[in-house]
């Protein structure tokens, strides 16, 4: 638990039960402890899909179940709604009867924060054999318009997920092109927009629920254009630095524009790796070039080359700074099957 404060979480479907103590429960912990209310079972399924250190959980007995074993939680309380507890259950001296009086619930919670040190209600994971948390972010960029960042954004995902890396598809150009190429047709709630505005401890619960767990992990994309939503890349440049401190995945892929000013800098500068795409034409060629002439302008541990080779006019690049090139692709799906990508993937995980 970071800096001595308390996490407490309360999960529980009842909106009106929880209001019942809500206040309370605030003004009584608020000072030493943060406190997460979830109400919607999607939701508290989205929670738990990243590992979870909890001080005190109290939980309703229908969200209750074996998954919460694989987190560290030190104290819990089933709320349940039924009168009658099988005595027998291997649980059953952690049940509270809902709407019993709220001094209990808050005498619970107080009591549990007192007791640290004490034996889990779930054995505690050992902290020593988890991995550091270091997110890796890739960014995929080119200066030309059309030259495949999306699809291979995307078909790298879908690699490194195959190869068992935790991976997250950030769409950083103003259409944010990427959601093309995944099979939902969902957008991110407009509300995440205005909390991207100014960052604050609620707005990555707003990520987490905004999050697509499919083919491809990804922040979901908005309807409209970043720019529409008052977006920026000093937004965008603190949502991925929140992603980066949260360690919840191993690598963030960017999906860029194709500009090269202040934006793309400020967003590549946070990249340990650069794509680079560019094409078999002489007019993309010189574009690589002086980019390659003002690489002062990006700073990464390392740099990849690849070229889109069904666009062509027959002029050929120099293959010493080429890694590869991959051919025509409809979808990420025939994409990813190239070696290119095989061998792309395993070079950065590496």
């Amino acid at each position: 638990m970071e800096n001595n404060r308390k996490y407490i979480v309360i999960a529980d479907p009842d909106i009106e039960y929880i209001k019942s103590y809500e206040e309370d429960l605030i003004l009584k912990f608020e000072s030493q402890a943060s406190i997460q209310i979830i109400t919607e079972s999607e939701y508290l399924e989205n929670y738990f899909r990243i590992h979870r250190d909890i001080d005190v959980l109290l939980i309703a007995k229908e969200f209750y179940g074996d998954y919460l074993k694989e987190h560290n939680i030190s104290h819990i309380m089933i709320v349940n709604a039924k009168k009658n507890v099988d005595p027998d259950a291997e649980d059953a001296d952690r049940h509270i009867l809902r709407y019993r009086p709220k001094s209990e619930l808050l005498d619970f919670i107080e009591d549990s924060l007192a007791r640290e040190g004490e034996t889990a209600v779930f054995e505690e994971l050992d902290e020593a054999e988890e991995p550091e948390k270091s997110t890796k972010v890739i960014a995929v960029y080119s200066p030309i318009g059309g030259s495949g960042k999306s699809l291979v954004s995307v078909a790298l995902a879908k690699k490194m997920k195959k190869l068992g890396e935790s991976v997250l598809v950030l769409g950083c150009d103003d259409f944010q092109s990427f959601g093309a190429f995944i099979e939902t047709r969902e957008n991110a709630d407009p509300e995440l927009a205005l909390m991207l505005r100014e960052i604050t401890e609620g707005t990555y619960w707003s990520i987490l629920k905004n999050i697509y767990h499919g083919e491809v992990t990804c922040l979901l994309p908005f309807e409209k254009p970043l720019s529409e939503l008052g977006i920026k890349s000093s937004q965008m440049y603190d949502l991925i630095t929140l992603l980066k401190q949260k360690g919840d995945f191993s690598y963030i892929i960017l999906d860029m524009g194709n500009t090269l000013g202040k934006t793309s800098q400020m967003l590549l500068s946070i990249a340990d790796h650069v794509i680079l795409i560019t094409e078999p034409k002489k007019i993309s060629c010189r574009m690589i070039e002086k980019l390659y002439y003002n690489m002062d302008l990006i700073s990464v541990d390392k740099m990849y080359t690849i070229s889109n080779q069904y666009r062509t006019d027959g002029f050929h690049l120099d293959s010493d700074n080429l890694f590869g090139a991959f051919a025509k692709y409809d979808t990420p799906e025939e994409a990813m099957e190239d070696p290119l990508f095989y061998r792309l993937a395993l070079d950065i995980i590496s």
